[in-house]
């Protein structure tokens, strides 16, 4: 989604500039993690972000409903 891997963060990561709104852009401490964020959302990364937000919600529900029912998702 950055333009390169987790993995990657350490070796390019300084060339990242966490200021620039309205980009999906690498956490700025949670990047080796696979965290992304946004500065400012705007008309370039609305729609995307949404998208991300209500993937992560039916993660949460599907995982929240194993736990609960035993069951895998």
């Amino acid at each position: 989604m950055v333009g390169h891997s987790p993995a990657e963060h350490a070796a390019v990561g300084a060339d990242v500039d966490f200021t620039e709104s309205d980009r999906l852009l690498p956490h700025p401490v949670y990047a080796v993690q696979g965290w992304v964020s946004v500065v400012c959302p705007g008309p370039r990364t609305g729609d995307r972000l949404r998208e991300l937000v209500g993937a992560a919600w039916r993660r949460a529900v599907a995982r929240h409903q194993a736990r609960t029912t035993g069951q895998v998702p």
